[in-house]
């Protein structure tokens, strides 16, 4: 397989691999993909008195 070949298969086949991942993530039902849990208390971000 000549070099140029896999210079475009590779990075080609990781982006559609990612992109089919992404598309099931969201086709399974992601409401709010990006909220986190803040039950934890943020003390490293607060100055001590």
């Amino acid at each position: 397989m000549p070099d140029w070949a896999l210079a475009v298969l590779v990075p080609a086949g990781l982006i559609t691999v990612c992109l089919g991942a992404y598309l099931l993530w969201v086709r399974l039902g992601t409401k709010e993909p990006l909220k986190h849990d803040n039950s934890m208390p943020e003390t490293h971000f607060r100055e001590s008195d």
